[in-house]
């Protein structure tokens, strides 16, 4: 997925206010997917914001915080 850096959350925190939106997240998604060929999908990208933002947003505020995003979680 996407590589847990500062340089990447920089990338995709547009308004730079340090914390990634639910649009934020869906428009990296959207250019990643064309970047790579891939079309445009909607639905699929709000399934996975959706599914981004359940595993990522632990204090549940609607953002992704820089800390948020670059912490390693143990999944095994």
């Amino acid at each position: 997925m996407v590589p847990r850096s500062h340089d990447s959350f920089r990338e995709m925190d547009l308004n730079d206010d340090w914390k990634l939106s639910r649009s934020e997240v869906k428009q990296y998604l959207q250019k990643e997917f064309e970047k790579h060929g891939y079309s445009a999908n909607d639905t699929h990208h709000e399934v996975m914001v959706d599914d981004i933002f359940k595993n990522e947003d632990e204090d549940e505020d609607g953002f992704i915080s820089s800390r948020e995003f670059t912490y390693q979680h143990d999944e095994l």
